[in-house]
C-alpha cells in the first residue's frame, strides 16, 4: 500500500484566530478541519547534486473544525482538494512549485465557493553547506509567494458578493529536517495583493508553525 511512489498523510491542524475591532475582540483556539490525502511520484530524475520531483495530490478535508466559535475554526463542509507539485533541487538551491484546485461542498443553506490556490517557493539549505552523511539532520529557509482566489458563497441560492476574492502573501520561513520521517517548519504571511470581494475585513498578518511526521 505505501511505496517511495506512493504515501498517504494526515494533516490536523491547530488554529489560532483572532479579530479585534474598535467595539469588539474574539478569539478562539483548537483543532481546525483535518485534511486526509493520498500522494503519487509521476516523476522523478536524479543525478549527482540535482533532483526533480513531480507529484500529484487528492484528498478530503473533513469538517472537524468548530464551526460555531467566533471566529469560527472551520467551514463546517466536506471538501475535496486535487494538486499538483513540482520541485527542482540542485546542490543547496531549491525551487518548488504547486497548484491547488478545492472542490466545495455545502452545508445546509450555504453553497461554498470553490477556489484555486497557487504557490511558488525558493529554497536554500543553510547547514549543512556539505553532506558528510546522507540523509543528516539540515536547516532550510524558504522564500514563498502563495496566492489564493476563492469564488463567492451562496446562501439559499443567492450570490453573497462579500466572501471571496484574492489574496497573495509573501512569506518568507525557516525549515528544520531532523531525519527521513520529521521536520519543523515555521513562517510569517504578509499580504501583497488583498483583494476581497465587496465589503469585508482584510487579512493583516499570518503566523504558522508546523510539523510533520511520515509514519509509515
Amino acid at each position: 500500500m505505501f511505496s517511495d511512489k506512493f504515501q498517504v498523510a494526515v494533516i490536523a491542524p491547530f488554529l489560532n484566530v483572532n479579530f479585534d475591532s474598535r467595539n469588539q475582540n474574539f478569539s478562539s483556539f483548537g483543532i481546525g478541519d483535518m485534511r486526509l490525502f493520498a500522494k503519487y511520484l509521476v516523476y522523478q530524475f536524479d543525478r549527482k547534486n540535482e533532483t526533480i520531483r513531480v507529484a500529484s495530490k487528492a484528498g478530503i478535508k473533513l469538517p472537524t473544525g468548530n464551526e460555531k466559535e467566533s471566529p469560527p475554526l472551520g467551514t463546517g463542509s466536506t471538501d475535496y482538494f486535487f494538486t499538483t507539485v513540482a520541485a527542482w533541487i540542485k546542490k543547496r538551491i531549491g525551487i518548488y512549485l504547486e497548484g491547488i484546485y478545492n472542490l466545495n461542498t455545502s452545508k445546509g443553506r450555504v453553497d461554498f465557493g470553490n477556489s484555486v490556490a497557487y504557490n511558488l517557493a525558493f529554497g536554500y539549505r543553510l547547514l549543512p553547506a556539505i553532506y558528510e552523511t546522507y540523509p543528516s539532520p539540515q536547516l532550510n529557509a524558504f522564500l514563498e509567494i502563495n496566492g489564493t482566489t476563492t469564488d463567492t458563497n451562496s446562501i439559499s441560492g443567492q450570490e453573497v458578493k462579500d466572501l471571496g476574492g484574492t489574496i497573495i502573501f509573501l512569506s518568507p520561513g525557516i525549515q528544520y529536517v531532523g531525519g527521513r520521517r520529521w521536520l519543523l517548519e515555521a513562517s510569517v504571511q504578509i499580504p501583497v495583493v488583498n483583494k476581497p470581494n465587496g465589503t469585508r475585513l482584510a487579512t493583516d498578518w499570518t503566523a504558522s508553525f508546523g510539523t510533520r511526521i511520515l509514519l509509515f
